[in-house]
């Protein structure tokens, strides 16, 4: 684990000394920071669109349920006979 991690450092190293080296490095570091703290925030949206999604799917279902469990009471009151009670 430990070389595993030392191996990385080395190689982000590397690799900063050698986007260092380019001319327009700053640039290049601001937009490619930009790029993934806009994916982040993209994929964030995706995962909060599906759980709402998902939210009214059930709510949905369950709309679709309480009308029906409302239709079988209106029923049966419309079956009931006023005069059962006596």
């Amino acid at each position: 684990m430990e070389d595993e991690k030392e191996q990385l450092i080395k190689r982000v190293e590397r690799l900063k000394r050698k986007v260092e080296s380019h001319p327009n490095s700053t640039t290049m570091m601001n937009v490619a920071r930009n790029l993934r703290l806009e994916r982040d925030r993209e994929k964030k949206l995706a995962e909060q669109r599906q759980e709402q999604s998902t939210l009214i799917q059930h709510e949905d279902q369950r709309i679709r349920r309480l009308q029906s469990q409302l239709n079988d009471t209106r029923q049966a009151a419309v079956g009931a006979n006023p005069e059962g009670n006596k």
